[in-house]
């Protein structure tokens, strides 16, 4: 029940089923097996996702609930890998990729732990935001068969999952029109789902980023449609604050957009609305290579208008 209010977004609802548990005097599940880890990474997952990073910290540092359940069996090994993905999580949410990447791989790599797709795509994006693309493609590359079976693939989440990793290193590495091969069908794929759960918003978002990341600077429609179609979504999608990061970001690379157009009063609009969003000045690491594209998008609008997202004199 905590998992499913987790993935629909509801991380109060969860919250709310943990303490519950808690409240039980026997917390063991039909094997006799302590549910105390189960509900600690639980409790990490719902701090994470809600950027509660300081107090998942604070978990982690505290954690005589974990250390209590040590024996090791099959259950235990799989919270360990558990562990060690919220790990990872918080590692990527505060920019520090190579810890990201060496919890993840010593994770993925361990002989005894299951094969996990979605952990392999966290550690190919980690390679991908150091600029090791090699090694990303090589951590994906068992589980990508070929274009004729994009299409395939996307009618399963981890099938998406994969692309997405996927096509984030194509357009990391500059090869834009292998990304945008893998894109297109990806966002077809998204236009079809009849539901949502918080992991398809993201993995939505995220593509229609990306797809619109690969638009050529002169093609002015194109751009526009794109970064309009990434403002929708995070409107539309109940997990994403409809004026937050992302939000921010599409209204500054339309303000680019405009300035390529000729349109410097529309571009003043969209960078007042990127500026009003970005007020936090918190980085946005959860998609790959996203903030430094960011950075160098505002020095360019720095560079052709004197506009900063620092100053507090924009006219």
């Amino acid at each position: 029940m905590t998992k499913v209010c987790r993935l629909k977004g509801h991380y109060e609802e969860s919250m709310h089923h943990l303490g519950l548990f808690r409240a039980e005097r026997h917390l063991c599940d039909l094997n006799g097996e302590s549910l105390e880890p189960q509900i600690f990474i639980q409790e990490l997952e719902n701090l994470v996702q809600t950027d509660q990073l300081e107090a998942a910290l604070a978990m982690i540092e505290n954690e005589d609930t974990w250390v209590q359940s040590t024996q090791e069996s099959g259950m235990n090994l799989e919270l360990q890998v558990k562990k060690a993905f919220v790990f990872a999580k918080i590692h990527r949410a505060r920019g520090d990729f190579v810890s990201c990447r060496d919890t993840l791989r010593c994770a993925v790599q361990r002989p005894d732990a299951a094969d996990n797709i979605v952990h392999r795509c966290w550690l190919a994006d980690a390679h991908t935001d150091l600029g090791q693309y090699r090694e990303a493609y090589e951590v994906l590359k068992t589980s990508v068969h070929g274009q004729l079976v994009f299409k395939a693939m996307c009618k399963q989440r981890p099938g998406r999952r994969i692309l997405t990793s996927l096509a984030d290193v194509h357009l990391a590495r500059g090869d834009v029109t292998a990304a945008e091969q893998v894109l297109e069908v990806l966002t077809d794929a998204h236009t079809q789902l009849s539901k949502c759960s918080v992991s398809d918003q993201l993995l939505d978002v995220r593509t229609l980023v990306s797809y619109a990341r690969c638009s050529p600077e002169s093609d002015v429609p194109t751009a526009t449609r794109r970064w309009g179609k990434v403002q929708g979504a995070v409107e539309r999608h109940p997990s994403f604050c409809a004026k937050g990061t992302i939000y921010g970001i599409s209204a500054l690379a339309l303000c680019h957009v405009c300035l390529q157009a000729g349109d410097s009063a529309e571009a003043l609009r969209h960078f007042r609305d990127a500026k009003s969003s970005l007020s936090t000045g918190s980085a946005y690491y959860w998609f790959p290579k996203l903030t430094p594209w960011t950075e160098s998008l505002a020095g360019k609008i720095a560079s052709l208008t004197g506009w900063n997202l620092g100053d507090s004199d924009v006219p």
